[in-house]
Formats: C-alpha cells, structure tokens, sequence
C-alpha cells in the first residue's frame, strides 16, 4: 500500500471515529466528556501518524476547548503554565547550552586532570 493510500484510508478512519463517538454517543456520556474524548483520540491519531509536529498538537487543548465551551482558557493555561513545566523548560535549555559550548566536554575533563594529578601525588 503506497503513502497516498495510507494517508487517505488513516483520514478516514480518524473521521469515522470522530462522527461516531460524537453523533451517536456509544458510552451515553454527558456533552462535555464526549468533546474530551473526541479532541483527545484526535490528538492521539495526530501523534500516531506525525502529520503535525508534536508540540502543535499538545496545543490543540488550549485552542479546541475554549472554542467547544469545555473549559475556559483561563483554566487550560494554568496547566501550560505550571511551575514545574518552566523547571524542566529551563533545564532543557541549560543542559542545550552545556551542550552547544561543549561544556560537557570540559568539566570531563578537567575532572579526569585533576583525578590524574592527585594519583600522581599519592605515588
């Protein structure tokens, strides 16, 4: 099956899912759990098939949910904006500009310098 097939059959597998789980409601769910599942089986077919890149997808919450009266954008953002989200952000980005500069490099081996100095004294 070449890629024209495999992207036209997954489109349409993702809409079939979509208009059953909203349309015909197999679970008897309240609205809004349905809308929650429907927005959440629609990211995790985007994650699956990488049509968009995964960050944009882990936005679509904040979007679709304001936009279906889920929940209010206020409520979503705290979530993104959580302090332990910034605590890894900023490692992240310490740790990609160690490695940018080397820096890795350089405390490995300054530490193996000074391991070799201090066998040379103990000898």
């Amino acid at each position: 099956m070449n890629t024209a097939n495999k992207y036209y059959l997954s489109t349409l597998g993702i809409l079939l899912l979509l208009l059953i789980f909203y349309f015909i409601n197999p679970l008897n769910l309240e609205i809004k759990a349905l809308k929650v599942i429907v927005v959440g089986l629609f990211m995790i077919s985007l994650w699956i098939l990488e049509w968009i890149p995964m960050p944009v997808v882990a936005l679509i919450p904040l979007f679709v949910f304001p936009i279906w009266n889920i929940e209010s954008i206020q409520d979503i953002s705290k979530h993104y904006a959580d302090p332990i989200i910034f605590l890894f952000m900023g490692g992240f980005f310490l740790a990609l500009a160690i490695e940018k500069w080397n820096l890795h490099q350089r405390i490995a081996l300054n530490i193996l310098k000074k391991q070799e100095a201090m066998e040379i004294k103990s000898c």
